[in-house]
Order: structure tokens, then sequence, then C-alpha cells
């Protein structure tokens, strides 16, 4: 190799700055360094001008200078986000989360239902959104007064719930999937309904409430509930995906005969189901296809109230786990024995819960709302307490 000229020694050496001191010059001029060394014959026997002609110098990268490479070897390689897995404490049995209906009203509860049910401000107001896409007005949450029927887009509210507490579950219980309420519409529960079209249109729902629940399938629960809303009357489908069985659970006491009551909706329900879970090769779907219904003959069950069957479906959808009856820690008194103020106690606790969650992102503006109201003075509030079943009644017969 042959010796540098000055000019090329300066490239490779120090370069003086303006107090006099030297620092390194990382923009080494690598192709007219090139020119000047010799290029090496390769093993194949090419010439230079071979060589030359296959990888010219002014296409050869120039290295990174020592200083940059040096940096760059300090970069940690990113590392993809873990899941976390909370502690075993986060799922004892001990930790409650189903809501208690021996716990009295504390006062910020108290607080926040006064602020809903006050009905002063717009009924078409947001108070519950997820990122998912979920949105619901005030209006719906207001039909968690004692005396009304509860919307429909409550209950997806409660299941956006259960689904997002699922992580906070006893290893021992089984893994719940809640559906929201409209996963097939009523046309679709007719028989003369394409069932391709029906089955189109379960699949969606479905892959967008494993979207919600960030899961890939559905393989992984072990109960899936799915709410149904027919001629005015809630009630909820249990579906056992590990020990094939189909409970219809519903609070009505009627002895009315399966078919007549249920319009075939939970058989067709269950057909559709087991098409969507034979699509996803479910272990399973054959064996669930053959079970036949069953209705849960609960002691809590009721012949006179026909306006709380939406708070029922809350409590049954949060407590049931598919054990027997008589263990069934559900709490429901029977209708005899006080079980209507469980049930408006529920309606409060309920739509607390459903304000307050994590998911929900109104949560803060609700709690900027309980403390604007706080302010009311107390003759304003008790002109509101006395009006309030009867406007709340009205704003919902016109907005719903």
């Amino acid at each position: 190799m042959p010796q540098l000229t000055p000019v090329d020694e300066a490239d490779y050496t120090n370069t003086p700055t303006r107090d006099g001191t030297a620092k390194h010059n990382d923009d080494v001029n690598v192709a007219r360094l090139l020119k000047k060394m010799p290029i090496l014959r390769t093993d194949d026997g090419f010439d230079e001008q071979e060589v030359v002609m296959e990888t010219p110098p002014n296409q050869i990268l120039a290295p990174l200078p020592i200083s940059v490479v040096k940096q760059i070897s300090k970069i940690k390689e990113t590392r993809p986000t873990r899941s976390k897995t909370l502690p075993a404490i986060s799922r004892s049995p001990f930790t409650r989360k189903k809501v208690s209906l021996a716990t009295r009203w504390s006062k910020s509860k108290i607080n926040i239902s006064e602020t809903i049910f006050a009905a002063n401000k717009d009924v078409w107001n947001t108070v519950f959104e997820t990122k998912h896409g979920i949105i619901v007005p005030r209006v719906s949450l207001e039909t968690m007064y004692p005396g009304l029927k509860v919307h429909i887009s409550v209950l997806d509210c409660w299941s956006a719930v259960l689904n997002s507490e699922d992580k906070f579950r006893n290893k021992k219980d089984p893994k719940r999937m809640f559906c929201y309420c409209n996963m097939l519409g009523d046309k679709y529960f007719d028989i003369t309904v394409n069932e391709e079209e029906r089955i189109k249109t379960f699949n969606t729902n479905m892959d967008r409430i494993l979207r919600d629940t960030e899961k890939k399938t559905i393989i992984c629960f072990d109960l899936l509930f799915i709410p149904i809303l027919y001629s005015k009357h809630y009630y909820v489908i249990c579906f056992n995906l590990t020990q094939p069985q189909v409970h219809v659970i519903d609070n009505l006491a009627s002895k009315a005969d399966f078919d007549a009551k249920y319009g075939q909706r939970p058989q067709i329900m269950q057909k559709t189901l087991c098409s969507y879970l034979e699509i996803v090769d479910h272990p399973l779907a054959s064996e669930l296809k053959m079970c036949k219904p069953v209705r849960l003959e609960m002691p809590w069950r009721t012949h006179y109230n026909s306006v709380d069957c939406g708070i029922f479906v809350m409590r049954h959808m949060e407590t049931y786990k598919c054990t027997p009856i008589k263990v069934w820690l559900c709490g429901l008194l029977k209708e005899v024995e006080g079980q209507r103020g469980q049930l408006n106690d529920l309606r409060v606790k309920y739509l607390v819960k459903i304000l307050m969650s994590d998911i929900n992102i109104q949560k803060d503006a609700i709690v900027a709302e309980v403390r604007q109201f706080a302010k009311v003075r107390d003759v304003e509030k008790e002109a509101l307490k006395k009006s309030r079943f009867e406007r709340i009644k009205e704003r919902v017969e016109n907005a719903i």
C-alpha cells in the first residue's frame, strides 16, 4: 500500500479547530481514498478493470465513523410490550368483584345517582363512551331510575364493563364473555330469513366483541352470555363451551310452553352460534349443537314484576358461573320477601359502576358534573326530586 499524501493523511488524522485543539474528522472522503488504494485481486481471477466496472467507487457506501458506531452499539434493542399478569392477590376470591347487596350506599354513590337522576341536562349528552365505539347518551342511563324499563343500550354498557373486569377473574372461576344485546336483530329470528345472511351478521358482531375484549378467538372462553330482548322483555342465554349446555335464564316464572314463550329464539341463536364455532374449529361445536336449551328455575323468579327484567339480566350475567342453583351466589330474595328493594338498590349501584368504570372515557366529565351539582342549593335539589320520576319518564318517552 502506497504512502498517503499530506492531504490524505489529514483525512485520517486530526483537524485543528479555532482554539488550537484538534478534533477527529468523521467526514472522510471515502471515494477519493479508494481511488488511491490498490484494488485487490479476487479469487475468481478478475482483473482490476473488471472489478472497477463491477463495483464503481462512487457506488461504494462509506463506512460509518467510529464515534457513530459506538453510539449505535449503546442503543438497546426495542422489545415488544409484555402482557401484564395480575398478582394472585388481585385474583383472590376474597377480592370483591360483584356488586354487593349488603353494602350500604356511600355518599359518593348517592351524589352520582342524584346528579344523573336530576334530569336537568341535555338528553343526548354522552355520559358513557369506550375506545371501541360504544356511545350512550344521558337519557339511556336515566332509565335506570326505579320504576322504568332499562334501555337496551344500558345492557351493552354492562357487557362492556363485565368484559373489562375479566382480568380480575379468580383463576378458579370460568372465563366468561358477555355479548351485546343486538347480536341478531328481530328480523333475523324470522324462519324465512336467509340463513347465510343471519350467520354473516352474527359473525360480524362476534368479531367485534372479540376485538373489543382484545381476544383473538372465542375458544379461550368457558361461558358465553347473550342477552335477548323479545316482546319488550329481557332474558339471557348462557352457553357452556366446556361442558356443552344451553341455559335460558329468565326472571319470569311463567309456566307457558317453552317455544310459545320464546318463539324459537334460543334455538335459532344456538344454531347460529354453533355455525360460528364450526368456522373457528371449536372442538365442542357439534356437541353444543345437539344440546336442548333448558330454562333454569330459580327461587327468586317473579310473577308480578314486569319492569325490572333488565336489572335481573344484569344481575344474572354478573353472578352466574354455571354452578348448581343451590350454590349460585345471586343474592336476590324471593319476590314476596323484599326483592323490589334489592332491585332498586341494584339500579343505583349498577348505574354508578357503569359511569365510574375505567373504560368510560366520560368518567372525568361525570366527576366534574357531580362536583358542580353539589354546589346547587338544597331547595333546588328537593324541587328536582319531587318531580323527577314524571320528568325522566317524559324525557325517555320523547327521546326513545
